[in-house]
This record gives C-alpha cells, sequence and structure tokens, in this order.
C-alpha cells in the first residue's frame, strides 16, 4: 500500500530483516555475539574516567555525550568521518573492539558517570534500537537515580523511532526532562538505499508522527536533497501536532560528497519553517542564514518568494 505521500513504506522490522538482523520493534536484536551475556561486567569495563564518555557532542550544542551502550547497524555512510572514526581514537585508548567496529555493546561501568551539562545525549555514539530492553531499562534506572544539581535534558536519539513505543511509559513519566529525536536528512526514501540501511525517510517520519509522546525534536543533518513541499509539510504536520519543539538543521561538516540540495533551496527552506514558528537550530549552515524573530522569517518569505 502506498504511503500518504506517494511512496511505499517499508516497515521498520522489514528493513532489519531486510539486512540480516531479523529484529522488530519491542524483541531484543539477536546478534548474540556482542560479549554482553554477562552485563554487570560489561566487555570492557575499566576504573576511572574514560575518555569519550563525557565528551561535549559535536551534534549539539550545550551537550555532553553519555554513552552506556554504544555501536550501531545502520551504516551511514557519512557516519564513517565522524562518528565511527571518533569511536575508533577512544578504542585506542580503552583497548575495546567491540568499540573499533562500531558494534553494539554496553559499558555499564558508565552507568554511574551522568555528564555534568544541561543537555545529556544519551547513547549518542549509537542508535538505542540495538540494544536489549533489560539494559536501556538499567539507563533508566540510573537516570532516575541521579540528583543533579542543574535541570536537566535528556536526548534519546534513535533513526528508528518506532523502538520508543517500547519505553513509553517510562518516557512519559519523565516529560519534564525527556526529549525523542529522529533524523530526518530528507523525505527521498529512492535516494537513501545508497546512504544507510536505516529506516527508511517516510517509514521514519509517520513512525514519529504517530509516536504518542509530547516531546520531539527532529534533526535535519547532514541534509540530503528533498522535495520542498512534501519535505515542509512533514514539519508542518509535527508542528500542527503540538509535539514539535524544533529542528536542528545542517549541511554535511564532513565533506562526504552526499547529494545536498543548493543553498538557495536551504535557505527557502528553512525560511519557510521559521516563518511556520518552527524554532531552527544551528548545524553547519554554510551561506544560509537564520533570523532570530519569526516575524522577520514571515515577512522576508512574502518578500522573497511571494
Amino acid at each position: 500500500m502506498a504511503g500518504r505521500d506517494g511512496y511505499v513504506p517499508v516497515r521498520s522490522g522489514e528493513v532489519h530483516k531486510r539486512f540480516g538482523y531479523n529484529w522488530f520493534p519491542g524483541e531484543p536484536p539477536i546478534n548474540t555475539d556482542l560479549k554482553q551475556k554477562n552485563l554487570p561486567e560489561g566487555p570492557c569495563a575499566m576504573e576511572g574516567r574514560q575518555m569519550g564518555e563525557l565528551e561535549m557532542s559535536n551534534m549539539y550544542s550545550d551537550t555532553k555525550t553519555w554513552n552506556p551502550a554504544v555501536g550501531c547497524n545502520y551504516d551511514c555512510v557519512y557516519c564513517e568521518k565522524s562518528f565511527k572514526r571518533q569511536l575508533r581514537r577512544v578504542a585506542a585508548h580503552i583497548g575495546c573492539q567491540d568499540c573499533y567496529d562500531y558494534k553494539p555493546h554496553y559499558h555499564p561501568e558508565r552507568l554511574g558517570r551522568i555528564p555534568s551539562s544541561p543537555i545529556v545525549f544519551v547513547c549518542g555514539t549509537g542508535d538505542i534500537s540495538f540494544y536489549e530492553s533489560k539494559f536501556v531499562w538499567r539507563i533508566f534506572r540510573a537516570i532516575d537515580a541521579h540528583k543533579p544539581r542543574i535541570k536537566k535534558t535528556y536526548y534519546f536519539q534513535s533513526k528508528n523511532p518506532s523502538v520508543f513505543n517500547s519505553y513509553l511509559d517510562w518516557f512519559n513519566g519523565n516529560q519534564d526532562k525527556v526529549i525523542l529525536l529522529t533524523t530526518l536528512e530528507t523525505n527521498r526514501d529512492e535516494i537513501y538505499g545508497n546512504i544507510s540501511k536505516a529506516p527508511f525517510p517516510t517509514t521514519r517520519f509517520h513512525d514519529f508522527l504517530d509516536l504518542e509522546y509530547s516531546r520531539k525534536v527532529v534533526t535535519i543533518e547532514p541534509v540530503l536533497d528533498f522535495d520542498p513541499e512534501i519535505f515542509l509539510r512533514w514539519m508542518h504536520l509535527l508542528k500542527d501536532q503540538g509535539t514539535l519543539e524544533y529542528v536542528w538543521f545542517g549541511f554535511d561538516s564532513k565533506n562526504c560528497g552526499l547529494p545536498e540540495p543548493s543553498t538557495e533551496k536551504a535557505q527557502r527552506f528553512v525560511d519557510e519553517l521559521q516563518a511556520y514558528g518552527i524554532g531552527v537550530k544551528e548545524k553547519t549552515l554554510r551561506d544560509v542564514a537564520l533570523v532570530k524573530d519569526p516575524y522577520l522569517a514571515h515577512a522576508r518569505v512574502l518578500l522573497k518568494y511571494s
């Protein structure tokens, strides 16, 4: 059956099955070779403050990444020069082969070391969809037990947002401090097979829209070429739903040779977002400019594109 925007969506579980993971939302991965049988010890538990667990995030400003679980099997082409390269440096420091291979695995010794930043990017060097639910619940319990000196916001991000449905009871009980994110680089499914093994953008968007949670953020980075009317409609639907807090927007910062929109198309897209009242936070913008006042954004759209 064709999706609401004309594409035939591939469900999240089918994507995993297609790429050999045989995993469906709500079920743990069947990759039993991740050296995670003895969870209290972890694959490479080490004493002391470890490199990589409290780093400032390159993804988001005012944010530190907290990595009690690490790794992802989506093989996004642009991760090779960013997350994978970063984790290989960490692996050399701590002697963890699974980190070097970017293989989903656990570092339970980090559970008690939540960073002291206003925003904490939970498992930012990986994807929660590849972690067993019993370990994800250990992460939740660590957050519950943490008594921060300042108010914290926790980012949980996945390219398979349907996985969040398995934990909605906890998320909804912590809406004051938890924001759920997904990455939508484009609306075009037809170009995405060469970019990533993650669920296609159309599937990802509809799963995120259908998610019964009140605080959502979309990361459009690295932005890929898109169809403006469809991509804007997606953001409008989330905004009209009352769940979209803001959007992160940026180009590829690692020169991966991705199919990108023109600066003019990206500028108009950002202008239209801001004119609609959607907050846009800055990533690598190149020559794209933001305005601070949404009324100015609305005026700019009227003047430039009417």
